[in-house]
């Protein structure tokens, strides 16, 4: 029934969209579907933007007609409340609430070691199948769409079918939407339906996974009020001014959970969960802090949600921020973690592979540097740089090589990281001029 030149015009506009369909693009793509008489499609789309609007009870209400004049995802404020103390409330309930399941928690204990018996829950090892990836993905949809928007759901089922599209991102981790942008609509629109959920379950699954989230939480996340703390907590970043207020509202949260009786509650857990709601500069600024503080943690938390959605939205920038705290804080582990991203997003680029080689080998992992060196010794014989960096990863005289700090770390940021480690920084200066000053602080 395609003779819409609405969709004609939006099939040929697919080729600039983004690389990963958002909330608000899918409510507009299921509304111009409909407005063609694509019904089935139509719904899909619908099924998944309601996904990433969430469940909170104003969402509901516009879904529903209620609020039909407000655009996608802009809800009003209920009358009469201040909304930065029905944030403060949602978020002690939300504490008490993660108290009872232990979350959030930024490791949880070793798992114990595959024994290779059947009987061992801990599974039989590398022969164990692969977790089974999602069905139909209009039926998956629609059932997690009346998981969430249920108030009571079964949690098993909610956690399969999260677990499932993770699984679907793992086994596609290259899908593109717009190469089916002239494929019939019974292929493009699930290859897009696909694409938001897939995202969708990898950009919660600090909510819904371990160590930081579980199932229940993610539920309540969910149905977070739009006046308060936001589904899946996305209004932090317009109820705090700075990473300060963030770091505060944490503490409000651990307290709570203190009080509920979760005595290993650690507010730096907190932050993280808190700083999913922060955007560009705010969570630049939750970085910088917690790197200034030298969070190991908290920082690898971060990553592995950045570094956990779609290759394509993930930020690189961010990585980089990352990689450099922790470079600055001579955590070379994390340092090498970022730096393995950016690689993989962009795997021909030299420069990267050898920067991860290098803070491999900065770290004292030599036999992983030396493999990295070798591949791209293989692919440039003639570089004289790879060779000698090569040479003195062989020769453990690896030194004049190391990072002593970040690449793009701020000045200020920089300095106090070195100055806790009692390394002096790196004044600029020219050849034989002195020094006019002396930090002694």
């Amino acid at each position: 029934m395609e003779t819409s030149f609405d969709l004609l015009l939006w099939r040929g506009g697919l080729a600039d969209a983004a690389p990963v369909p958002t909330g608000r693009d899918l409510a507009d793509w299921a509304g111009r579907l409909a407005d063609a008489g694509e019904d089935a499609g139509a719904a899909l789309l619908f099924d998944v933007a309601a996904l990433f609007q969430g469940f909170s009870p104003q969402a509901i209400a516009s879904r529903q007609g209620a609020a039909a004049a407000m655009p996608f995802g802009q809800n009003p404020a209920p009358a009469g409340h201040w909304t930065l103390h029905r944030g403060l409330a949602e978020l002690r309930d939300l504490a008490r609430m993660a108290a009872a399941a232990g979350r959030p928690r930024l490791a949880d204990p070793p798992l114990p070691a595959q024994s290779g018996r059947p009987d061992n829950p801990a599974g039989i090892g590398e022969g164990t199948p692969a977790p089974a990836a999602m069905g139909d993905i209009a039926v998956v949809a629609r059932q997690l769409r009346a998981s969430l928007e249920s108030a009571s759901t079964d949690m098993g089922e909610l956690a399969m079918l999260l677990a499932s599209l993770a699984e679907a991102g793992r086994r596609c981790p290259a899908l593109d939407y717009r190469a089916f942008a002239q494929a019939p609509l019974g292929l493009l629109v699930p290859a897009i339906a696909t694409a938001g959920l897939i995202d969708f379950a990898l950009s919660t699954r600090d909510l819904w996974g371990a160590p930081l989230g579980s199932p229940a939480l993610f539920h309540h996340a969910a149905r977070l009020d739009s006046a308060g703390l936001g589904p899946y907590l996305g209004n932090v970043g317009r109820l705090t001014r700075n990473s300060r207020d963030v770091i505060d509202l944490a503490a409000i949260a651990h307290d709570a959970a203190v009080e509920a009786g979760d005595e290993e509650a650690a507010p730096a857990a907190w932050i993280v969960l808190l700083s999913r709601g922060c955007r560009d500069e705010l969570l630049r600024e939750v970085v910088d802090d917690l790197g200034d503080q030298a969070m190991h943690d908290a920082l690898a938390a971060i990553l592995d949600r950045v570094a956990s959605r779609p290759a394509a939205a993930i930020d690189a920038d961010m990585v980089r921020r990352l990689r450099d705290a922790g470079l600055d804080n001579a955590d070379y582990a994390l340092a090498a973690r970022a730096q393995q991203v950016i690689v993989r997003l962009a795997p021909d680029n030299r420069l990267e592979g050898v920067i991860l080689g290098s803070i491999e080998a900065s770290g004292g992992e030599f036999g992983r540097a030396e493999a990295i060196f070798r591949h791209w010794l293989a692919l440039a014989p003639d570089d004289l740089d790879l060779r000698e960096r090569l040479l003195a990863v062989k020769t453990d005289r690896f030194d004049r090589f190391a990072i002593p700090h970040g690449y793009g770390s701020p000045a200020d940021r920089r300095d106090t990281r070195l100055r806790r480690r009692g390394v002096p920084p790196d004044y600029p200066r020219r050849p034989g001029q002195r020094l006019r000053a002396v930090d002694v602080g």
